[in-house]
């Protein structure tokens, strides 16, 4: 896109019509002024005109009482255009002659003058005058200018509506535009050729919308990114999120992330994660997942609330696909034979599942396990089918263990361990037997077990509060001891406390 040159269109023309009604409203005002002040000017003139007329015309036909020639002069003043009479008396104020009506009214201008021959007095004229003519043609120009004030107003008005009509389309097309940038839709263009303001305007936020779709569709196909509602439901699912779980976006919206959540995932560890996130907090670790096939994957995730306006609407979850880290990491604390947790990874995660009973205040239970007379099989046996032997038992130890919290471990030889989490001391017991069992019933022959014909295993057992562990080394060595006390009792049995 290419910016368009800027003018200052609209501030010109908001500029033109503003001085426009401010000048023709201060000429309207002076021309009202002025029309008042002539007419006033013309209504004197024409008053002193008409005394100095009838001084001039009557001082000697009074003088000489010239009863005729008064009469005509009177009969020439009261034919000009506004006299309405005339009356004319001696110096005695008898009246001589009269003409029309002097009476003093409404809208009557009223003339009294002195006649004077040589400074002496010889008669009085009283002049009845009206100027409706006059009236009428200064409202008529004050009608006029009071019409065109409001012709003015009128074309500035609409003047300014259309300015207006045409802002407001023009901005209604940029709010429509930053809307689709604020719904993540890009979908709408302010369409505005011009090379004004808004114009201007306009082309800085289509060139923005553009910029953005485009690392919009970067990130939607690279980054693995969902976004709920405020109960866990997905609103938007990128392109990458869709990919890595086999699912599609269609699939995927109108879900919770219950979809892809991995059966292994602790219940307690997507607690903590919800009450974190519900108290306004910034969630982040480590999640196993699996796809719509079935397949296993791990993620790297941060989890935020979404605000707008001040109010929480959802949350956003940004992950970082880590299976391959985790591949790496599952191989060196899995044990290459058997195919479960090794002795490095029993020594890394059992101080925490301790400390995390601990502040639940959950029984945690503990077993050691030998395989019974494992040297005198494989003399017998040979050394592969001993290795088939352990494999066997790690297989059996993975079908007992259902939760996700239970762990089981090769220590090293024929020794294994079992992590788990128990209601009571009883249920350890029932547990442990059940594992005993399972692996007899594997009906492995072992012609030189003194404890049965089959391949057997004693199991050393504790079972008691977390709060009352002290260490793992303590819970370690109680257990093992348990674990002697059974092969001393005979093998192919639990001794616990």
């Amino acid at each position: 896109m290419t910016k368009p040159k800027f003018t200052f269109r609209y501030r010109f023309i908001l500029a033109f019509v503003t001085l426009e009604v401010i000048f023709l409203t201060m000429i309207a005002t002076v021309n009202f002024n002025s029309i008042q002040a002539t007419s006033q000017q013309l209504i004197d003139s024409k008053a002193q005109s008409v005394k100095i007329l009838t001084s001039n015309a009557l001082a000697v036909p009074i003088g000489v009482f010239d009863l005729a020639t008064i009469d005509d002069i009177l009969e020439s003043i009261i034919s000009i255009d506004g006299i309405q009479g005339v009356e004319v008396r001696d110096s005695n104020n008898n009246l001589l002659s009269k003409m029309g009506n002097v009476k003093n009214r409404n809208g009557v201008y009223i003339i009294e003058n002195q006649i004077k021959i040589d400074e002496d007095l010889v008669g009085f004229v009283k002049i009845s005058m009206t100027f409706e003519r006059i009236h009428e043609r200064i409202k008529r120009n004050q009608l006029m200018t009071v019409y065109l004030i409001l012709f003015e107003v009128l074309l500035s008005v609409i003047f300014s509506y259309l300015i207006g009509y045409k802002i407001s389309t023009n901005l209604e097309k940029l709010t429509d535009a930053i809307d689709s940038i604020k719904g993540d839709s890009f979908s709408h263009l302010a369409v505005i050729k011009s090379n004004d303001e808004i114009g201007v305007l306009s082309w800085a936020i289509n060139n923005m919308q553009n910029r953005l779709r485009d690392k919009r569709v970067m990130i939607d196909d690279n980054v693995i990114l969902s976004e709920t509602d405020l109960n866990g439901v997905i609103t938007y699912a990128s392109e990458a999120f869709a990919r890595i779980s086999g699912y599609s976006k269609r699939e995927l919206i109108g879900q919770s992330h219950n979809i892809v959540r991995h059966p292994d995932m602790d219940k307690e560890f997507f607690t903590d994660l919800w009450d974190t996130i519900k108290d306004g907090h910034k969630w982040s670790g480590e999640i196993k997942n699996i796809t719509k096939l079935g397949n296993t994957y791990w993620t790297k995730s941060v989890i935020v609330p979404i605000e707008e306006n001040g109010e929480r609407i959802g949350y956003r979850s940004i992950r970082e696909d880590i299976t391959d880290k985790k591949i790496i990491e599952e191989i060196s604390i899995t044990d290459g034979l058997t195919n479960i947790y090794n002795r490095r990874y029993f020594n890394d995660i059992f101080p925490k599942i301790i400390n995390s009973s601990k502040r639940r205040k959950e029984f945690l239970g503990l077993i050691i396990m030998d395989v019974d007379h494992f040297k005198q099989y494989n003399d017998t046996y040979g050394h592969q089918q001993g290795d088939q032997v352990l494999i066997a038992i790690g297989t059996s130890l993975k079908e007992n263990l259902k939760r996700a919290e239970d762990y089981c471990f090769r220590l090293g030889g024929e020794e294994f361990g079992i992590v788990f989490k128990s209601d009571d001391k009883e249920h350890a017991l029932a547990f442990s037997n059940k594992i005993r069992q399972s692996i007899e019933e594997l009906k492995i022959k072992h012609s030189g077990n003194s404890a049965s014909e089959y391949v057997t295993v004693s199991l050393g057992l504790i079972c008691k509060e977390a709060t009352e562990i002290k260490s793992m080394d303590n819970i370690y060595q109680e257990a093992d001891e348990k674990l002697y006390m059974a092969k001393d009792s005979g093998r192919n049995q639990v001794v616990s406390n």
